[in-house]
């Protein structure tokens, strides 16, 4: 599949499932989350845009494990309720997100700061560290809106946080493993 196919699939499905929580929300009058969405999308949308027209040239399955992410966490997730349905869901959510999220971080600074290093050893560790640095970030976002929220908690506790935060170091080091494969 080409590069454009892929962009307008991309396009599509974000459009899809970020419009149709964003509607949903305001009807069921839960503006928290319609804004969530709103915002998840504002970021997105662009991002996506940029990523086409522009020279960053990220492979196809990075940006889609990336996009399956987002509609992980907004769709699933939130909408669909799965992270108080099961007990695992998260955490694989986790341990995808920090892959994903690895990869992609390592494609845009690939791009930014060209890496002429091609040891496997340093390609691993820094797509790694990356990952966990994302997955640590995210949990100082979840910890953030658990202060400020008085509604809906993201964190159960510090078993909860133990798990994200080594489904994520999971995650990351898969990716790490795989980007020896796509990278070098």
């Amino acid at each position: 599949m080409s590069d454009q196919y892929f962009f307008i699939f991309n396009i599509s499905i974000i459009s899809l499932f970020q419009i149709y929580l964003i509607i949903s929300y305001f009807r069921k009058n839960i503006k928290g989350k319609a804004f969530e969405n709103l915002l998840i999308y504002a970021v997105v949308l662009p991002f996506l845009l940029y990523e086409h027209f522009s020279e960053l040239n990220i492979r196809s399955f990075i940006l889609t494990c990336s996009l399956l992410t987002v509609i992980g966490h907004s769709f699933v997730g939130t909408y669909l309720n799965f992270y108080f349905k099961s007990k695992t869901y998260d955490r694989y959510l986790h341990l995808f997100g920090a892959f994903s999220f690895a990869l992609l971080a390592f494609s845009i600074l690939n791009h930014i700061i060209p890496f002429m290093n091609e040891s496997w050893v340093y390609t691993f560790l820094l797509v790694t560290t990356l990952g966990i640095t994302i997955g640590v970030l995210f949990e100082i976002a979840e910890f953030t809106h658990d202060s400020f929220s008085k509604k809906m908690k993201c964190q159960h506790g510090l078993t909860d946080t133990d798990f994200d935060l080594i489904f994520n170091v999971f995650g990351s080091a898969i990716a790490g493993l795989l980007s020896i494969f796509i990278f070098l």
